[in-house]
């Protein structure tokens, strides 16, 4: 017998492995351990399983395109494993390993595959995937808020704002508005506070499901994403912050504009017309800010640098400061990235200039180079753009198949200008964005989008041995 027809002959039991990707992927979207070679390995070996017990689905699907459209994300993180900014931190400042290195191009590469194959299986819903999802970032949010009532009490940060803690004597580098308990590994230490609040931003994302389920219909359903939606909000109201309430208008404009769209068909249009006007607004801001860090652009930068105006929009305000510096002369002498060493980063209380500028968009450019960077960028325009075929495709219920959209907006959209790679107050903690849970399921939900909107192959109808005997019968009579 075959090898291939041995595979075959195993298929049957893929639902057992349908069942233990769902168990992977709380692990992940937990942060179980904060380990990213942990999520890495289990990925990999989630993705040989699925290639042994799927291969019959693997091979009638599509995979080629999926193949190309997977290319791009590997290259970057091929290129980010190959760069300076992680050798750099790796050799010098000791803050990854190379087994965690080697991981980076593999790991990345395996969750995308898991996206297609269970993209191509059957027995995997997608709404038990959002379930488990959403369960295990609530678990992580819950610890995280009962962490901070502990230690701190309810709205700390406006109580002590201003204040500061010490730790052997020293005085924190941040005042307590600005800092949240979270878990980390197998305890609970002092973070940045934009890093606590991407957890409770993502869980408030399920909150879209109450628009789109009825209550006496589906009651289990409305009252478990009710109960998201209601610990996000307490994890965010107990510690108060500005860029918490700005993210629950942002998801209720998010939540009008989908719903507009969808139940006025005259609206679309106009949404459409918005949403490319946007984009484009985007990337000459983007344009702007890389061409004015740039030696070769020298009289771009001496016009915007003189007009006051010009000057205070794309040149020293303070988000555009803190992305101009991790872009400098990308398009010359740091084509391949940048690394900088910092210096006394355990000692508490001494000013540390983080080399993360909190945008996954320009950060990118450090830890790639351009080549990757584009590569990162190609990938996610082809994964959002492929949404309008997975709608039309209707493989999967239409209010899950929003709920992904919204989940994937708001983590980009965070991610655009508040990711907090360096997030330790005490602790020297570096995890770039490639190397977090909530990304890894991004890249997941973008490849799993894609391979549903794709058309399935027509299935070849093969003879059956009676049909075969039948046919050998009448050709001899």
């Amino acid at each position: 017998m075959k090898f291939s027809e041995r595979l075959s002959k195993i298929s049957k039991y893929g639902i057992a492995i349908t069942f233990l990707a769902l168990e992977v992927f709380a692990f992940i979207a937990f942060s179980f351990g904060s380990s990213y070679l942990l999520f890495a390995i289990l990925s990999t070996a989630l993705a040989i399983l699925l290639a042994i017990f799927y291969i019959n689905d693997i091979k009638r699907s599509d995979y080629a395109a999926t193949a190309f459209f997977i290319f791009p994300i590997f290259l970057f993180s091929l290129l980010v494993a190959l760069g300076i900014y992680m050798k750099g931190h790796r050799i010098v400042d000791n803050e990854f390993s190379l087994a965690e290195t080697i991981f980076i191009p593999i790991g990345t590469s395996a969750i995308a595959f898991c996206g297609y194959a269970l993209g191509v299986d059957k027995d995997f819903k997608i709404r038990h995937f959002l379930l488990v999802i959403y369960s295990a970032l609530g678990v992580l949010v819950i610890i995280n808020l009962i962490a901070n009532l502990v230690h701190f009490g309810p709205f700390y940060n406006i109580i002590y704002k201003g204040y500061h803690i010490y730790y052997r004597g020293l005085i924190s580098s941040r005042p307590i508005e600005d800092m949240a308990y979270t878990l980390e590994g197998f305890k609970l230490i002092e973070v940045d506070i934009k890093h606590y609040l991407l957890y409770p931003i993502l869980l408030f994302s399920s909150h879209f499901m109450l628009f789109n389920c009825s209550f006496k219909k589906e009651k289990k359903t409305f009252l478990t994403y009710a109960l998201f939606t209601l610990v996000a909000l307490l994890a965010m109201l107990f510690v108060p912050n500005k860029l918490s309430l700005l993210f629950i208008g942002g998801c209720l404009f998010l939540d009008g504009i989908i719903i507009l769209y969808t139940k006025v068909e005259k609206a679309r249009k106009p949404i459409n017309i918005i949403l490319i006007i946007g984009l484009v607004l985007f990337a000459i801001v983007v344009l702007v800010i890389l061409a004015v860090n740039q030696e070769v652009f020298d009289g771009m930068t001496g016009f915007i640098k003189n007009n006051s105006f010009l000057n205070r929009l794309f040149v020293t305000n303070r988000y555009v400061s803190s992305f101009g510096h991790v872009v400098q002369n990308v398009f010359g002498s740091n084509f391949l990235g940048l690394y900088y060493y910092v210096t006394n980063k355990a000692v508490i209380g001494s000013e540390v200039v983080a080399s993360q500028s909190g945008s996954f968009v320009f950060d990118s450019f450090m830890f790639s180079g351009v080549i990757g960077a584009l590569m990162l960028f190609v990938f996610l325009f082809f994964g959002f753009r492929s949404f309008k075929r997975y709608f039309i495709a209707q493989k999967d219920e239409y209010r899950y198949q929003t709920l992904i959209l919204v989940f994937l907006v708001v983590y980009f959209v965070y991610s655009l200008a508040f990711n907090s790679g360096e997030y330790g107050i005490y602790y020297s903690i570096n995890r770039p964005f490639y190397m977090t849970g909530p990304f890894m399921i991004c890249v997941f939900l973008l490849v799993y989008v894609f391979t549903k909107g794709l058309k399935d192959r027509p299935v070849k109808e093969e003879k059956t041995v009676v049909e075969e005997v039948k046919t050998d019968e009448n050709e001899a009579n």
